[in-house]
């Protein structure tokens, strides 16, 4: 859930500021044209993954002491393209570098407003081939979001800690290891 939940924070600070850049997820999402917003292209659509089909590497739990409780952290790759178009310069290079780094900017401050701690942003690069009239710029970076994997929530009243308690197996046969929760 955790590109998912970021994908429609950055949306929903995207409207609160009434940027008009369309957000998008999803790995066929780069290459749609339907996808544009108002003066076509200014868009963001964060792809799940590196392109070589790479979801992120596991690492140690963040924030130990939570409930639920986190086992590990996902840190999951996802690739995210900022495609800019000022039409009122269309033949303008630079405003259209301008554009994109524009849009760029608010991309990366509305990742570190709702993922403060949490990510990294890496790699950023080109995807457009040098031709004598391209329609806007888009750059591409690599986006690395620390995902929590939780367990399932201990059930607890308001006001009472719980008290777990665990009967491991006696055995690799036993099945009847127990978990349970008593308020005191």
């Amino acid at each position: 859930m955790g590109l998912l939940q970021l994908v429609r924070d950055v949306r929903q600070v995207f409207a609160d500021e009434s940027i008009t850049a369309v957000v998008v997820l999803g790995e066929r999402e780069p290459a749609k044209q339907l996808n544009q917003g108002p003066g076509r292209a200014n868009r963001v659509v964060f792809a799940p993954g590196d392109e070589s089909g790479g979801a992120g590497e596991y690492a140690a739990a963040r924030n130990p002491g939570r409930n639920p409780r986190p086992v590990r952290t996902l840190v999951a790759l996802s690739r995210v393209y900022v495609w800019a178009y000022d039409g009122a310069a269309p033949n303008s290079e630079e405003a259209q570098y301008e554009a994109v780094w524009v849009l760029h900017d608010r991309t990366i401050s509305a990742i570190h407003r709702k993922a403060h701690g949490t990510y990294q942003v890496t790699a950023p690069r080109w995807t457009n081939k040098v031709t004598e009239r391209a329609f806007g710029k888009e750059l591409v970076f690599m986006l690395q979001l620390e995902v929590p994997i939780l367990e399932r929530p201990i059930p607890t009243a308001p006001g009472i800690e719980p008290v777990v308690t665990t009967r491991l197996a006696a055995s690799p046969d036993d099945i009847t290891g127990e978990v349970g929760c008593e308020c005191p």
